[in-house]
């Protein structure tokens, strides 16, 4: 390809630049938008509390206030707060530990099995909401 006697390119130069700038832009605006998206990795909430609960007297027990504290500091949330309640009318227990925010917030539900001081197990629904 050759320029004219007035250093002007012809359309293919002019087309192969723009081609070289568009792929340049591409490629800066895709590390940019990943390099943002790897920042903003979501946290997964811990539930290995589940495994030290038991009802107790009609308690559930096994988690306190210093765990919702512990796990706010080690995490990074402003609070975070724990639900648990078992089903059916034998061994009723609930729990409740942290307050909520008005900030953002990730949550996790479920289900588990509390033995209880009886020797029996009931079944438990549980709700961890962390607030950012």
């Amino acid at each position: 390809m050759r320029m004219d006697k007035r250093a002007e390119g012809s359309f293919a130069e002019t087309m192969m630049a723009m081609m070289v700038v568009t792929v340049a832009l591409t490629v800066f605006m895709s590390v940019f938008a990943y390099s943002l998206n790897i920042d903003k990795e979501e946290q997964r909430i811990s539930t290995d509390f589940l495994d030290s609960l038991r009802v107790e007297g009609g308690e559930i027990t096994g988690i306190d206030e210093s765990y919702v504290q512990e796990e706010c500091v080690r995490k990074g949330y402003t609070s975070m707060v724990i639900r648990i309640e078992t089903a059916g009318d034998i061994n009723r227990a609930s729990l409740s530990l942290g307050e909520s925010s008005d900030s953002d917030f990730t949550f996790v539900r479920g289900t588990t099995s509390i033995p209880c001081d009886d020797g029996n197990t009931v079944l438990a629904s549980y709700e961890v909401v962390a607030f950012a």
